[in-house]
């Protein structure tokens, strides 16, 4: 028996398990899907293109004169310079067998918990997207973000940021026309204004995913068990953007799932060579998200000066804002915390206290150079949070 997600959202509820839920199985589906055949136009970024140049006229043709149709055209200025600016990486993620059989549909109203519908043939960050853009329209933000976290962390599939507004703008131009349709469709005059509004939310969506918004880069720096992971994924969830963790990436390099353990392996992926590998991935990752419009948050200790100065160049080589921020606790607290997590289980991290007295003693001084995008945050203190995204707030807002 299937439930749908948009059943829980009529109660009032829905839970972030479902998302978490509908997000591990839409990632096993697309590591298992077969791509495409090569050369087919099947899920191209010209088939694509060719959709929403349909949609552009079938929504000329529903919407009246005026303001609707100025927004129009400047929203299909926008998509045909995106579409332009990312052809290239579109056929690539083709080559790459990234266009494979999806179930072409996901929304909140098609969800399926355990069942999907008959494939299609989609590049999967377009599987994503109307996901993604379904819950921006329905004001669930938050979730968005944290399906966007789960998946990309799961996956592995950093490069689809490129193209993950482009798919959300082609998506929620097609909500639109079906609302234009139900507009000129229905007899009720109030049902005719419900869908153009509706109409115009999802035309509003799509100009802002066709913007280019300029992000900052946010470096953790912390040992074990001082927070870094519970505030960085507090930011993500409160401010947007995407968070790369060094546990999950350094075990990525190593073939691990990031909820593995390595320990019980043979194989030692804490090494010094290791380690290096494991920031430059941070830092490939971290310029290419930040390209794609993106604010990224560092989770990783970043003990050492070459490690934080590492990352702060994908930023400062770009132009963004930077801040570091130092997250501090004491150190009762810091093992208090780590001999919690290591009975709970099932975290990324394999720190242990061993671990700490180690990092706690090889933790480098902020340069003074640092110390001009440094905050430092006490993570034990009851309003932690609020003051961190205040704080983030405030420094973004005159570094930008």
């Amino acid at each position: 028996m299937s439930r749908r997600l948009v059943d829980q959202e009529a109660s009032g509820e829905l839970p972030q398990e479902l998302i978490d839920d509908l997000i591990d199985q839409l990632v096993d589906s697309h590591e298992q899907a077969s791509p495409v055949a090569e050369g087919s136009q099947l899920g191209s970024a010209e088939s694509i293109a060719s959709i929403m140049t349909r949609e552009f006229s079938l929504l000329r043709a529903r919407l009246g004169a005026g303001g609707d149709l100025v927004c129009l055209d400047r929203l299909e200025t926008l998509a045909d310079e995106a579409h332009e600016r990312l052809q290239n990486t579109l056929a690539a993620r083709q080559r790459d067998g990234f266009v494979r059989e999806t179930h072409g549909d996901i929304h909140l109203g098609n969800a399926l918990l355990f069942d999907g519908d008959e494939p299609r043939w989609n590049d999967v960050a377009c599987d994503l997207a109307f996901l993604l853009m379904d819950l921006e329209a329905r004001d669930e933000q938050v979730l968005a973000r944290h399906a966007l976290n789960r998946y990309l962390e799961l996956s592995g599939d950093y490069g689809l940021a490129r193209v993950l507004n482009y798919y959300k703008l082609y998506r929620a131009l097609v909500r639109a026309k079906l609302a234009a349709i139900r507009s000129r469709q229905a007899d009720d005059i109030g049902e005719q204004q419900q869908a153009l509004v509706e109409c115009r939310g999802y035309l509003s969506l799509a100009d802002g995913y066709a913007r280019f918004t300029f992000p900052y880069l946010l470096i953790g720096v912390g040992v074990s068990g001082s927070g870094k992971s519970r505030f960085t994924g507090e930011v993500i969830l409160r401010l947007g953007g995407v968070r790369l963790r060094s546990d999950v990436e350094r075990k990525r390099l190593f073939g691990f799932h990031p909820q593995a353990s390595s320990r019980q392996q043979g194989v030692d992926i804490y090494t010094s060579s290791a380690t290096r590998r494991t920031y430059q991935r941070l830092a490939k990752l971290t310029g290419l998200l930040l390209e794609s419009g993106y604010p990224v948050c560092i989770d990783a200790t970043c003990l050492a000066r070459w490690q934080r100065d590492m990352l702060a160049w994908e930023a400062e080589g770009r132009g963004l804002p930077l801040l570091t921020v130092s997250f501090e606790a004491d150190e009762a607290t810091l093992r208090r915390r780590i001999e919690k997590r290591a009975k709970r289980g099932g975290a990324p991290s394999e720190a242990s206290l061993t671990v700490l007295a180690r990092q706690l003693a090889s933790l480098e001084p902020f340069g003074v150079d640092e110390r001009r995008h440094l905050i430092h945050l006490d993570t034990t203190a009851d309003d932690a949070t609020e003051t961190l995204v205040s704080l983030i707030q405030a420094k973004v807002g005159t570094l930008a």
